[in-house]
């Protein structure tokens, strides 16, 4: 008899998802302290990190924060002149 991997466990998220995730941490971060610019780039970026690590099938809860951070910003960004 073998012993296979336990069935419980679950694979270890991508580099790629953790960058998205911890980019929109930054530039959440940013925009808090009043860098509306850096931060909308920021959130670009973590938003294109994100949609890459959606498109290699990356199951991950927390991927929603990069998705959806960039185009709130972009929706309120009339709000803040």
């Amino acid at each position: 008899m073998t012993v296979g991997p336990a069935s419980g466990r679950t694979p270890a998220h991508t580099r790629l998802a953790q960058w998205a995730v911890g980019l929109a941490f930054a530039a959440g971060v940013m925009i808090a302290f009043g860098f509306g610019g850096g931060g909308m780039l920021v959130s670009l970026a973590a938003f294109a990190v994100a949609v890459v690590a959606k498109a290699k099938k990356e199951r991950w809860a927390l991927l929603w924060l990069p998705l959806l951070l960039f185009p709130a910003l972009v929706a309120s960004s009339p709000l803040w002149v």
